[in-house]
């Protein structure tokens, strides 16, 4: 499999019907034939992405060059449009028409709520969350938005 096929996988809103409302394309509708450093097949690279409590996505600031994260930054944000319609600081002015960032908030805040109840019934440690994650990624078919999942439960012990 190329990864380049990736990020052909989803319309990115460009099939979404939106009446009066400005459409924010993001995936391959946003990325046409542009070419991108980011790398789903680099272990590496994808343990540097970090996901925020608002939605938004981004590199840790201790990847790579500043020079290299700053090319896989603009890969995401402008690229490829994974932080919806931005400002060159990085601020969110509207979100896609597949509501992308609004679900990757949703699904920090799921699992920000998992880990209170693991630490309220006194399970929460570094195997048990292991445990779930090892059992999520084993489904034949991953849940939606599982990097954001398991990046704030790894954060959350």
């Amino acid at each position: 499999m190329k990864y380049e096929n990736l990020f052909a996988s989803c319309y990115g809103g460009q099939k979404k019907t939106v009446n009066d409302a400005r459409r924010i394309c993001c995936c391959d509708a946003k990325k046409h034939d542009a070419i991108i450093d980011v790398d789903p097949r680099n272990q590496r690279m994808m343990e540097n992405i970090v996901y925020y409590s608002d939605g938004r996505i981004d590199f840790l600031g201790t990847y790579a060059t500043r020079t290299i994260r700053n090319k896989l930054r603009h890969d995401l944000w402008y690229t490829l449009g994974l932080n919806g319609s931005i400002k060159n600081d990085g601020t969110m002015l509207a979100d896609t028409a597949t509501e992308l960032v609004k679900n990757r908030k949703d699904a920090y805040v799921a699992a920000e709520a998992m880990l209170e109840v693991l630490e309220e019934d006194g399970e929460l440690s570094a195997e048990k969350v292991e445990e779930i994650i090892s059992d999520m990624k084993s489904k034949d078919i991953w849940d939606e938005y599982i990097g954001v999942t398991m990046f704030v439960l790894r954060q959350g012990i």
